[in-house]
């Protein structure tokens, strides 16, 4: 029983399957008569789901030798990401060569940043990449590290 001036606080839990409005309505009833309809509605808007691979044959890569790191990021997810920046971190033991792929790839110090303005979703928009580097001094736990973020992503998920 609410009386006049009392307040009520409501709880629901939503699933959306697709992303658009979600309109529903609430009803107010007492004893099983409703007493009043309120129409509600919510956006539902949905969020980038990045899968990101990195695969290569010889690690660590010898001095001398070059390696071929081989990136790979798909969209799981029910809407495009947009600004997606992956940054390869190469180790001080590997010297950049070149990279292959879509986007803009720019060398900023030990680190190579690609950037792809638009990334669409499923398996048939999986972009590739390949990051070759050779191997300038020895070093036993050498790595070659991969970043993703996105720039359009402001808030935490």
């Amino acid at each position: 029983l609410i009386l006049l001036g009392d307040s009520l606080t409501l709880q629901s839990r939503l699933k959306g399957n697709k992303r658009g409005n979600l309109k529903t309505k609430i009803i107010v009833s007492e004893k099983g008569k409703a007493l009043k309809e309120i129409p509600w509605e919510t956006k539902i808007l949905g969020i980038p789901s990045l899968l990101l691979r990195v695969s290569d044959t010889n690690d660590p890569v010898k001095v001398g030798q070059e390696e071929v790191y081989t990136i790979k990021i798909m969209n799981a997810a029910s809407i495009p990401a947009t600004n997606v920046k992956i940054v390869c971190i190469l180790d001080d033991s590997m010297e950049f060569v070149k990279s292959t792929g879509p986007g803009k790839a720019k060398l900023q110090g030990g680190k190579l940043v690609i950037t792809l303005p638009k990334l669409g979703t499923g398996h048939d928009c999986e972009e590739e990449w390949n990051v070759f580097v050779k191997g300038v001094r020895a070093k036993e736990n050498a790595k070659f590290k991969v970043e993703i973020g996105r720039a359009a992503c402001r808030e935490r998920v």
